[in-house]
């Protein structure tokens, strides 16, 4: 029954979908993270034009206005900027770091319905975690829930707080996690130059041995600009195969972005994103963000702190003006 135990890790899957996705609306400062994330912002679809296809494009693959903390990024760092990747290391470091000794449980080995009392996990590098779950060994459904106390994780220390509820179901022959929907009030993620906070919820489908999609729908707020984004329907897949090669990874995105002063996008991957770690910036790929009247920006990864941005005002499919942006300094030059 130990294995009932690895149970724990499936609710660690939601902690850092995270981190996609924030006008100064209605939303507390910095200093209240702990409150809930609610987009007020623009609900129209946006107009793609030259200035705001590099602010979308920026807000959307980084989850913030570009806002950094005070002297945690100086300049030509490469800062992190498609944080969504993180998603699987986190949950690999997450998996190994699981306590898999028995648990106490209650009730009877042998009853279908086992429900495991709250534990609590401290964290080597400061703060902690618990959990409590019930999981149905003959349909294979769990139900979990999940807070975190200044929670860091030694591998980058970030930081979790917060409170989450996870159900889903499981293979009951091998205990691997096969679906899992996360729902969450005010769950804050802080690292070295970014703290978001997010309301909504994310499925997870386990699609193949290497592969996952995640579906957000999602209120995120960038802390240190205190600006909330949405995502709709937002769909990233991860491909990885940690057992031949554990230092690459693939991504695509589908799905809506909202924009607080400009409104909705649709975006969409072209060409996979390409990762290599450590970094979590992509080193090659093609996105599509489309707005009103078929306007479009293109960005096409070029290093894994630059990028071409093509923008294409009204939809005639003529590029009006082109950019080389840089991630680690914010900044798009036309070229």
């Amino acid at each position: 029954m130990s294995n009932l135990n690895k149970l724990k890790t499936i609710g660690l899957l939601s902690l850092f979908a995270i981190i996609t996705a924030c006008s100064s609306d209605s939303n507390p400062p910095a200093s209240s993270g702990s409150a809930p994330a609610s987009y007020a912002g623009a609900n129209t679809e946006a107009s793609v034009d030259s200035t705001n296809g590099e602010k979308l494009a920026e807000s959307m693959m980084d989850g913030s206005s570009g806002s950094k903390a005070a002297g945690n990024i100086t300049g030509g760092d490469t800062e992190d900027k498609e944080q969504l990747v993180g998603v699987i290391r986190h949950i690999r470091d997450a998996i190994e770091g699981v306590d898999t000794s028995n648990p106490t449980f209650t009730g009877s080995d042998f009853a279908e319905v086992i429900s495991v009392p709250a534990s609590t996990e401290t964290s080597p590098c400061g703060g902690t975690m618990s959990t409590s779950y019930t999981v149905d060994t003959v349909s294979g459904q769990y139900s979990m829930t999940m807070t975190f106390s200044n929670f860091i994780y030694c591998t980058d220390k970030s930081k979790m707080n917060g409170s989450m509820s996870v159900t889903g179901g499981f293979d009951p022959s091998t205990y691997k996690p096969l679906t899992m929907k996360a729902t969450f009030t005010a769950l804050t993620y802080t690292d070295a130059s970014e703290s978001m906070t997010m309301t909504g919820t994310m499925d997870m489908e386990t699609l193949s041995t290497v592969s996952y999609r995640a579906t957000m729908n999602l209120d995120m707020r960038d802390n240190n600009a205190n600006e909330t984004y949405r995502l709709v329907n937002y769909i990233t897949t991860v491909t990885e195969d940690a057992a031949t090669n554990p230092t690459k990874a693939d991504m695509t995105i589908s799905g809506k972005f909202y924009h607080p002063t400009y409104g909705f996008i649709t975006v969409n991957t072209t060409t996979a994103l390409h990762f290599v770690y450590p970094d979590l910036n992509p080193t090659t790929g093609v996105v599509v963000l489309t707005g009103a009247g078929g306007s479009k920006a293109t960005m096409t990864m070029l290093t894994k702190d630059t990028y071409k941005l093509e923008v294409d005002t009204n939809g005639d499919s003529t590029i009006d003006v082109t950019k080389n942006c840089t991630w680690s300094t914010s900044t798009c030059t036309a070229i």
